[in-house]
């Protein structure tokens, strides 16, 4: 066994972790509102970089100290009445829905709206599909400024547009909604969406996002050598320690950390 490598292994891990540990110590100890935006990102920079995390968005992390109280359901309906408003005339079979051109149903918390017709060889159209969806959305869902365009692809014959739910700038956790257009026409939708309510004017605390890095070094080690891409703050509903089909509750504020790979880490915001 070549001991002199053993050597030097274990006194660089030893030098890692002394600098952990001081990064701890300076951390525990410091007030927040004492800290300017640019000691912040100071500091956000050296714990990345201790984790082997690289940062291509500039340090350009979410510096919040409160967010609204939410509390948040997922979204039913009433599928005959809904049916009738989309559909007009239709017919029900087995939780279906349909009439010449449309199908829909109604499954785990999913609205599935799919374009029956023929849509073969209709022409794609970027620059059009776009409006075209939100003009199906607005029709059928209301002029709403709750979403936001995450993806947008061309698909076989279809544009594919990806959207996320959002309130105000923050994102909602577990929510989609997938617009497929052919022509000028929407030939299927899939939405996953939430009604959210503000539960009161109070704020809540929201850590500091390098406390919430480090809380969660482990996490980014694990993942290292990697990038962060994209990081944001926004709301999820808790799961049970059961694990139980959660349908409605208080939204607790998280870290979202888009890292390479398109692999994504989620840290508690909330203040301890």
């Amino acid at each position: 066994m070549d001991w002199s490598r053993v050597k030097s292994i274990l006194i660089i891990a030893l030098l890692i972790t002394n600098l952990i540990i001081v990064l701890f110590i300076v951390i525990d100890n410091v007030e927040d509102n004492q800290m300017s935006i640019t000691e912040q990102r100071a500091l956000i920079e050296q714990i990345l970089s201790d984790a082997n995390v690289d940062n291509k968005i500039d340090v350009n992390l979410p510096l919040i100290e409160a967010m609204p109280k939410l509390t948040i359901t997922y979204q039913m309906y009433d599928m005959s009445e809904f049916a009738h408003q989309f559909l007009g005339e239709y017919r029900e079979t087995a939780g279906s829905y349909q009439n010449e051109q449309y199908k829909m149903i109604f499954n785990d918390n999913t609205l599935y709206i799919v374009n029956i017709a023929d849509n073969k060889d209709k022409v794609v159209n970027l620059q059009t599909a776009e409006a075209t969806a939100e003009d199906f959305i607005a029709r059928y869902f209301g002029e709403t400024a709750d979403y936001e365009l995450l993806d947008k692809q061309v698909k076989e014959n279809a544009v594919i547009l990806q959207y996320g739910q959002k309130y105000d700038d923050y994102y909602i956790y577990d929510t989609a909604m997938r617009v497929a257009v052919s022509g000028d026409q929407v030939v299927s939708l899939e939405r996953k969406w939430m009604f959210v309510q503000m539960t009161d004017d109070k704020l809540q605390s929201v850590k500091p996002c390098y406390r919430a890095l480090f809380s969660a070094i482990d996490q980014f080690t694990a993942q290292a050598p990697t990038t962060i891409q994209a990081a944001d703050l926004g709301y999820r509903l808790e799961k049970t320690l059961l694990g139980e089909n959660v349908q409605s509750g208080d939204a607790l504020p998280y870290y979202r950390f888009k890292l390479a790979g398109k692999k994504t880490l989620f840290v508690p915001a909330l203040a301890e």
